[in-house]
């Protein structure tokens, strides 16, 4: 039998509802094109609650979400369920987490809200792992939604998963000072060998630790791309975007501005040949950023 965790953009607010052996995360995330939704699954696994954190765990995997009216400053908040999801998490390895954070741009006592959000989550890492808890960070990503609460889901497992960087791109977790007091704590992507699959954060016009071609969506574009391709040759998949027949897979792409859908879709259709694609309206963790795409891959 098999359990599974819905995620259904285009919603009101973030919900989480349970019917028997599915969970559905409903996002206040809309949806331009291509599906309106994904789902993660795990065989033969048994439903567990752990504080507000729900999901589906198994003898190898488990797959959650997490949805709370969120408290600003976000630091408290993220931090303390990034600390209880550590600790669900037992002796299992993270994956990948997808984050969905209030007003991603906004400040509240003169910190964007996402620079609170990467304290918080950098502060769990740190209280549940210790020195040296960068190795532990996997694939992530997290962007905007506009409404008062925050929203993750994500995937862990046994296998052993090996976490890559980007070698034309400065670590997020060692970004300088004006990044905000704490660096996001993600890694560029993980890859579990065992599974042949391959999580790429969410990726975008940055190189080293600078944004750019701001105002620029093809040249924003053609960076992303870039980018990408880089993180998967560290993943060992060659430096392309893997597809069919070799590869399955599909990417998220989140635009600031829906004007950007047809130029970026025509983009999309002619360089991912092969792969699906959902494109969402959402705002990106930089406010200089207008792109970013994400991708999850398996080897057939």
């Amino acid at each position: 039998m098999q359990s599974l965790l819905e995620i259904q953009f285009n919603a009101k607010q973030p919900e989480i509802e349970r019917v028997d052996s599915t969970l559905r995360l409903t996002l206040p995330v809309p949806n331009l094109a291509g599906e309106a939704g994904e789902s993660l699954a795990l065989k033969n696994a048994h439903y567990e609650q752990f504080g507000p954190l729900h999901g589906f765990r198994n003898a190898s995997g488990l797959i959650g979400c997490f949805v709370q009216k969120a408290n600003f400053p976000l630091e408290q908040t993220v931090f303390e369920a990034y600390r209880q999801l550590l600790i669900w998490l037992g002796p299992l390895k993270l994956y990948r987490v997808w984050n969905y954070v209030p007003f991603i741009n906004d400040e509240f006592e003169g910190l964007e809200n996402y620079k609170s959000f990467s304290v918080g989550r950098c502060l769990a890492f740190e209280r549940h792992y210790g020195q040296g808890f960068e190795k532990f960070l996997s694939a992530a990503s997290a962007v905007g939604v506009e409404h008062e609460t925050i929203a993750f889901f994500f995937v862990a497992g046994a296998d052993e998963p090996r976490h890559v960087e980007n070698p034309q791109q400065v670590s997020a977790f060692c970004y300088p000072a004006q990044y905000g007091p704490r660096s996001p704590s993600f890694a560029r992507g993980t890859v579990i060998e065992a599974l042949g699959t391959g999580y790429v954060s969410g990726t975008a016009s940055i190189k080293g630790h600078q944004t750019l071609y701001q105002k620029d969506m093809a040249g924003q574009f053609d960076l992303t791309k870039a980018n990408l391709e880089l993180v998967f040759e560290q993943m060992g998949f060659g430096r392309r975007i893997p597809t069919p027949p070799e590869f399955s897979g599909y990417l998220k792409v989140y635009l600031r501005h829906p004007s950007d859908l047809a130029q970026v879709r025509a983009l999309c259709e002619t360089e991912f040949k092969g792969l699906a694609c959902c494109y969402l309206k959402a705002d990106i963790c930089r406010a200089d950023l207008d792109l970013e795409i994400e991708a999850v891959v398996r080897r057939l």
